[in-house]
């Protein structure tokens, strides 16, 4: 072989292999860059939703495998079942009973306890009552308080708010979410019941109920719509043009469903009508049927953006009942909860790649609730997205099963990296 020869082919194995080394250094820069990206997150909260108000079983029997009950097999919840299928169920939670402490122990990281908010805010007048609590938060979050959409948005996010606020009686900072550090806010106000779910009443505008009509929504009045749709559409648009801006988002998607007033759903209503329950409960089935479909089309909004599989969805919610463990919701009976332990449902699916075990259990604590606001704080921080999956794993399995706060959480070490 001639040495010209071996000289050229010398020259196209050294180029082939700076090609290949070029293309391999920007593929693990392009993977550098999808690593440290931030996820895009979803808290998707239901209001009154029992634990069995779903097609999914949240509760376990003596060996915690799922167990079945009739109300399983009533309710029609596919995108529950499709959701849970991609994370986590947790069956233990502890939550207050009631809207405005739920709500603000989201936002704000802290106990009822702690943020005095202990009963749901009347909007309009005082309700702490005779035997109320001495230091009552009645005008609920302030402006300076530290909440979650405000430390997001320091960190770069768009934080989004669709539905129900209920944060603050009317005439106080709380009372509107952009206050409380949102970037949007659509229909979130001071009160917790929408005046009505129908479009064609303007949601409540010109009722009886007009003190409670959902604002922001009035290109939507005198059509045919439900509101858990509009809230849907609206949601939807707001997640479209937040990717086209190329900007991670903090979505809390809270339902006025399935409050009452129980207004039937008419895209849903055939589904219960042979059934033996009373009118009230048929139309409650409807508004859990409506919020399911929600959840189904967010997910479907995400995967057409392209963002699923860099997005965490909470799906959270108190359940009210007066029996366990079988709730009275066949009734739709809103009421008192036993010993205060309550459960709270999230799946989780994104870029964490927590395994899928069927069902988890937490411990009940009042912390648990909390435990959420400081597990999205860490996993939301650069830092957590430089490490290694199978430590995200670690950090992630660990801050689940303690009680872990904001400030606990920056001192965590796993090789070395503090958060």
């Amino acid at each position: 072989m001639s040495s010209h020869l071996i000289r050229s082919l010398r020259l196209a194995v050294i180029f082939c292999l700076a090609l290949f080394l070029s293309v391999a250094s920007l593929q693990a820069a392009r993977f550098q860059n999808q690593q440290v990206k931030p996820p895009n997150i979803v808290v998707f909260l239901v209001d009154d939703m029992g634990v069995m108000d779903t097609s999914v079983p949240f509760l376990t029997d003596s060996k915690g495998q799922p167990k079945r009950y009739p109300l399983n097999d009533y309710y029609i919840t596919p995108s529950m079942e499709r959701l849970a299928k991609q994370g986590i169920r947790f069956n233990h939670f502890y939550a207050m009973s009631v809207c405005s402490p739920t709500r603000i122990s989201i936002m704000s990281g802290q106990n009822a306890a702690r943020h005095h908010a202990t009963n749901w805010i009347n909007p309009q007048k005082n309700n702490a009552g005779p035997q109320g609590p001495p230091d009552w938060n009645w005008a609920g979050l302030k402006k300076d308080d530290v909440t979650l959409p405000r430390l997001l948005e320091k960190a770069g996010y768009r934080t989004i708010h669709v539905g129900k606020g209920h944060f603050g009686a009317d005439g106080f900072p709380g009372a509107e979410p952009l206050n409380l550090g949102f970037d949007v806010n659509i229909a979130g106000s001071s009160f917790g019941a929408p005046g009505s779910y129908h479009g064609m009443k303007k949601f409540g505008l010109g009722t009886r109920r007009a003190h409670q009509a959902v604002p922001h929504l009035e290109k939507y009045h005198d059509t045919d719509i439900f509101l858990t749709e509009a809230l849907t559409i609206e949601a939807n648009a707001s997640l479209a043009e937040t990717v086209k801006a190329d900007q991670p988002f903090f979505l809390y998607m809270a339902h006025y469903a399935v409050h009452a007033p129980f207004d039937s759903d008419p895209r849903f209503a055939d589904h219960y009508k042979d059934s033996d329950k009373p009118k009230n409960a048929q139309a409650f089935a409807t508004l859990i049927e409506g919020m399911d479909k929600s959840l189904g089309d967010i997910m479907n909004q995400l995967e057409a953006l392209g963002v699923a599989e860099n997005t965490l969805i909470f799906f959270v919610g108190p359940f009210f009942t007066t029996k366990w463990p079988v709730p009275r919701r066949s009734v739709v009976k809103k009421g008192p909860t036993m010993k205060g332990a309550c459960a709270c449902r999230s799946s989780l699916p994104g870029p964490s790649r927590i395994p899928r075990t069927p069902i988890r259990s937490c411990c009940r604590s009042p912390r648990t609730r909390c435990r959420h606001r400081s597990l999205l704080c860490m996993i939301c921080s650069r830092r957590f997205s430089r490490l290694p999956m199978s430590n995200r794993l670690k950090v992630t399995s660990w801050m689940v099963n303690r009680s872990i706060n904001c400030s606990q959480a920056s001192q965590i070490k796993l090789t070395g990296i503090p958060f």
